[in-house]
C-alpha cells in the first residue's frame, strides 16, 4: 500500500489547485445570480474576459477528473464495502455535471466566438449561465460533497485518515451541501489540499477484519 500512501499527497495538491482555479469559472461568467446589464457587456464585449473563461472551464474539468483520483487514491486505504461503488458512482456524476454545466454556461460565448454573430441578448445568455452553474454547482460540487462525507466517515472509523482532516473534511462536505451560495466550494479544494498531505502521517495499511466489517 506504499504506492498509495505517496500519490495520495500528489492527488490532493494537483486536485486541490486546478479545481480550485477552475472553481473561478462560476465568478466570471455573468447570470449566476444578480447582475447587471454592464457586466453582460464587458463580459461579451471582451474577447479577453470570455478567454479566461474558457481557460477555468478547462481548469475546472481537468480538476474534476483530478478530484476523482484524490477520492480513488483515499478509497484505496479502505477496505472494499457497500458504499465503495456508491462514491465512485457519485464521483463520476459530479465531474459529468461539471462538463456539461461549464458547456451550457458558456453556450452564449461560444456561438458567439464560433459563428462570429453578435451578443445573444441578456435573457438567453443569464437563462444559459443560471442553467449551467446551477448544475455545476448541484450536480458537481454538490455530488464530491457527499463523496468526501462518505469517504471521511469511512477513513475516520477505520483510522487511515488523521482525525482532525476527516473531521474537517466532514464539516465542508455539510457546509458545502447546506449552503445557498457558490462561495464555500473553495473550502473543498483547500481540504483536498491539506487532507493530501495529513495522510503521510497514517500508515495505508488495510484495516482488520473486525474494522473492515464496521465501515463496509
Amino acid at each position: 500500500m506504499a504506492d498509495h500512501r505517496s500519490r495520495l499527497p500528489l492527488a490532493g495538491v494537483l486536485a486541490g489547485l486546478t479545481f480550485g482555479a477552475g472553481l473561478f469559472t462560476l465568478f466570471t461568467i455573468p447570470g449566476g445570480g444578480d447582475v447587471t446589464d454592464q457586466q453582460f457587456a464587458d463580459f461579451y464585449n471582451s474577447a479577453a474576459h470570455r478567454a479566461t473563461a474558457f481557460g477555468l472551464y478547462l481548469a475546472l474539468v481537468v480538476g474534476s477528473w483530478l478530484m476523482m483520483w484524490f477520492f480513488t487514491e483515499l478509497g484505496s486505504r479502505l477496505e472494499p464495502g457497500r458504499l465503495t461503488g456508491f462514491t465512485h458512482r457519485m464521483a463520476s456524476i459530479g465531474t459529468a455535471a461539471v462538463l456539461i454545466g461549464g458547456a451550457i454556461a458558456l453556450a452564449p460565448a461560444s456561438v458567439q466566438v464560433n459563428s462570429g454573430r453578435p451578443f445573444v441578448g441578456i435573457p438567453i445568455a443569464q437563462t444559459f449561465a443560471h442553467a449551467g452553474l446551477l448544475v455545476v454547482i448541484v450536480g458537481g460540487v454538490y455530488s464530491f460533497a457527499v463523496v468526501t462525507f462518505v469517504l471521511c466517515l469511512r477513513s475516520r472509523r477505520a483510522a487511515t485518515l488523521p482525525g482532525w482532516a476527516a473531521i474537517s473534511g466532514m464539516v465542508v462536505a455539510v457546509l458545502l451541501l447546506a449552503a445557498y451560495v457558490v462561495a464555500p466550494a473553495v473550502l473543498l479544494p483547500a481540504w483536498v489540499i491539506i487532507a493530501g498531505f495529513g495522510a503521510r502521517r497514517v500508515p495505508a495499511t488495510a484495516p482488520t477484519p473486525t474494522t473492515a466489517h464496521v465501515v463496509a
